[in-house]
């Protein structure tokens, strides 16, 4: 029997948490000037304490209800996750396998495909809310591709 899950590397998952300040409507503020598409971002937190009030989460120009561009209302009290699932990408490791496998039986293999790889960035998603309150963010970078 192969004990191939055993002999897998293991890679620990990292995170970062940090505050952002939310600005009251028709004032906003991005998740972070930081953490673009090049920080990997798959999987992002958002903690809105209880006692606060809701927040609310869109692109540019996001606005409370009283806007004209309501965002996602994140109610006080809560912390959704939001998370990419890479679904693609176990035909992604199978195509050197391919490859071979074509070749060995004559046949021409197939280019590989650059399959895109899906993240977050949160300079591009931005906060409002209808009081000022401070959130907190925690980010999960992609630990290898």
């Amino acid at each position: 029997m192969l004990a191939f899950g055993s002999e897998r590397p293991r890679v620990a998952q990292d995170f970062t948490a940090f505050l952002v300040a939310v600005p009251i409507f028709p004032l906003f503020v991005p998740l972070s000037s930081l953490y673009d598409e090049t920080k990997l971002i798959t999987t992002f937190t958002l903690s809105n304490p209880l006692g606060g009030a809701s927040v609310y989460m869109g692109g540019i120009n996001v606005s409370t209800p009283a806007g004209n561009n309501p965002g996602l209302e994140i109610q006080a009290g809560t912390m959704p996750q939001f998370k990419v699932l890479q679904e693609d990408r176990q035909l992604y490791e199978l195509q050197a396998l391919l490859q071979s496998i074509a070749s060995r039986i004559e046949c021409t293999p197939a280019p590989l495909e650059k399959i895109p790889f899906i993240c977050w960035d949160l300079t591009r998603i931005f906060l409002t809310s209808t009081v000022n309150v401070n959130v907190t963010v925690a980010v999960f970078p992609q630990m290898y591709l």
